[in-house]
């Protein structure tokens, strides 16, 4: 099987998301990530954080690439 390079992560962005007091919400698996060519690919990302819907507030969670723990993102979660 052949595989195509298409460029290294260069970036990952912030993602920042509201969810109501008391409803469910589930980090996601993959999240895109820019590539060094110009192109966006969903990678799996690592969480590190905690959040809790049924307390308002604000949480920042940190995502960390699988392919390369040098690229991190931060998720936001405001509940309210």
């Amino acid at each position: 099987m052949k595989q195509y390079v298409i460029g290294e992560i260069e970036k990952i962005d912030n993602i920042e998301v509201e969810v109501g007091l008391g409803k469910v919400h589930i980090l996601p698996e993959y999240i895109p990530a820019k590539l060094t060519r110009g192109y966006y690919k969903n990678i799996a990302v690592k969480w590190d954080g905690t959040f809790d819907t049924n307390t308002l507030g604000t949480y920042q969670l940190i995502g960390t690439s699988l392919l390369d723990s040098s690229k991190t993102m931060t998720y936001t979660i405001t509940v309210k």
